[in-house]
């Protein structure tokens, strides 16, 4: 047997009283589980599934990256009350990643939630690579070693999605949500950056190939 959660919709056993996203139950003997009138706590990140932000982040050529710091700065102020400003610090992300990760690990070390790796070990490689890939990127706008420097800038978007899937993972058990249920549909604006994300592909590509 299992129940529905009505926050997320996702499907639950029914020795288990609490979903991914968060919402609770209660279980009586002898019933199905009942939902508590409880509202779900303000989360201090932003929660969304490694599936949407990998599929996101690469058919945009990494400029979900820019969206993904400020949501998790905005988020941030806004549960913490700190007087700091989003929009800087998503577009200079390279120098405040490491105080982004080191404030999802001390969320999960209060809460006592148990993850496999450190979230602050992800800091320093994302920071390299987003070095590298600016870097690439620069390269390929001059026409300095094109068409490699044009190949090496979109692959490494690959190793860089994949570090931010990992950052993500920490994100979202740190806010109660292992599976980013909360966030894992696409919306309308999202299938509008996708088009758009693939059409700049398709220039890029028949710009390697030209």
């Amino acid at each position: 047997m299992s129940w529905k959660c009505t926050s997320c919709n996702a499907e639950n056993n029914d020795d288990i009283v609490r979903c991914s996203c968060g919402y609770e139950v209660t279980i009586y003997a002898n019933s199905k589980p009942r939902e508590l009138n409880t509202p779900k706590t303000e989360s201090m990140f932003y929660v969304v599934s490694v599936k949407k932000l990998t599929i996101l982040n690469l058919s945009t050529l990494g400029t979900y990256q820019l969206y993904w710091n400020y949501k998790n700065w905005s988020i941030y102020r806004s549960a913490s009350k700190e007087d700091i400003w989003p929009i800087p610090r998503a577009i200079f992300s390279m120098f405040f990643i490491h105080s982004l990760l080191r404030l999802v690990y001390e969320k999960i070390i209060n809460t006592e939630k148990s993850i496999k790796v450190d979230p602050r070990s992800y800091a320093t490689p994302l920071v390299v690579l987003i070095l590298i890939s600016n870097s690439l990127d620069r390269l390929a706008n001059k026409s300095i070693g094109s068409p490699y420097t044009d190949i090496a800038s979109l692959a490494i978007l690959i190793p860089l999605t994949l570090q931010f899937r990992q950052a993500q993972i920490a994100i979202n058990i740190a806010c109660d949500d292992s599976n980013g249920a909360s966030n894992r549909e696409f919306t309308t604006a999202n299938y509008v950056w996708i088009v758009i994300g693939l059409i700049l592909w398709g220039v890029a590509i028949w710009g390697i190939a030209a």
